[in-house]
């Protein structure tokens, strides 16, 4: 089956707000909140989002606190508030900030955001559509029985792989196998060679990176969103690309996702879009095979 359009970006089930009083301190700034996630779902739930000014110039890591205020449409009078958020840096250039909210209802969801600096206070709003599920599996499920395709030298790596440099590792093991082996698994979905984010790349180099700390307690596992990279590369077209299986089985309508799996087969954290590697080591080093 072909695949005539693949979303490379996130889809953005949300609308930005400006600030809406009509009497502003003088004090006061508007911020643009861009929020970088397309399927959240009730219950705690990972919000990566970017900040920019009113000129779109991006803002980056804050030294100062966020604090986020959020609730649903119908019940604003009463907020939840977060004020622990971390600057993300990238390796190729910016960065995101993260954050965990939790949802208890699904619906549309108000987010407000604030800081102080240099004496004045800037402010942000977004909204978000939570899910009552998500479509992707989520914190706390199973991961999916499915089998990725492996290769054992470059030249096969090539034909199920579009990374430049691909690291043979990453293609060495079966999920299944994996799973039935009790093995902790770091699994990400991205097609590096045709990744209109450009991030696609760098992500499976942060899995190389901590497969050289981690790859003896740890299996890592890369997979191609397409099932003919090596006919993609060769004719220079990526719309003759055919989807991959798997990519199905997953529910996945954007790349790259990233996802840890624990010994049990179950998924203690997901990651839409690019993750840096010490968000990803933070994880780890938090499961139970280091307590």
């Amino acid at each position: 089956m072909k695949i005539y359009k693949l979303l490379f970006l996130p889809v953005f089930l949300l609308i930005i707000f400006g600030c809406s009083s009509n009497e502003k301190q003088a004090d006061q700034v508007d911020i643009n909140v861009r929020l970088l996630a397309s399927d959240i779902g009730v219950g705690k739930a990972r919000l990566p989002f970017i900040l920019s000014d009113k000129n779109n110039n991006p803002i980056y890591d804050l030294k100062n606190k966020i604090s986020i205020e959020y609730c649903h449409q119908e019940t604003c009078l009463q907020k939840n508030l977060q004020e622990e958020v971390e600057w993300r840096e990238w390796p190729i250039k910016g960065g995101i900030y993260t954050t965990y909210l939790t949802f208890n209802q699904p619906g549309f969801w108000k987010i407000y955001l604030s800081y102080i600096k240099d004496g004045k206070n800037y402010n942000g709003e977004a909204a978000i559509l939570v899910k009552s599920n998500t479509e992707t599996p989520n914190v706390g499920d199973l991961a999916p029985l499915t089998i990725n395709k492996t290769a054992t030298s470059i030249e096969q790596i090539k034909k199920i792989s579009s990374a430049i440099n691909p690291d043979s590792r990453l293609y060495a093991n079966n999920l299944v196998d994996s799973l039935n082996n009790k093995r902790p698994i770091i699994l990400s979905f991205s097609t590096p060679g045709f990744c209109f984010t450009k991030t696609c790349g760098p992500q499976v180099e942060v899995l190389s990176r901590l497969a050289d700390k981690y790859s003896n307690i740890i299996d890592f596992i890369h997979v191609e969103i397409f099932e003919n990279p090596d006919e993609m590369l060769l004719n220079g077209d990526y719309s003759i690309g055919i989807q991959s299986e798997i990519v199905y089985l997953w529910e996945l309508t954007t790349e790259p996702w990233t996802f840890y799996i624990d010994e049990n087969g179950i998924i203690a954290e997901r990651f839409e879009g690019f993750v840096n590697m010490d968000e990803i080591e933070e994880s780890i080093l938090t499961s139970p095979i280091f307590q």
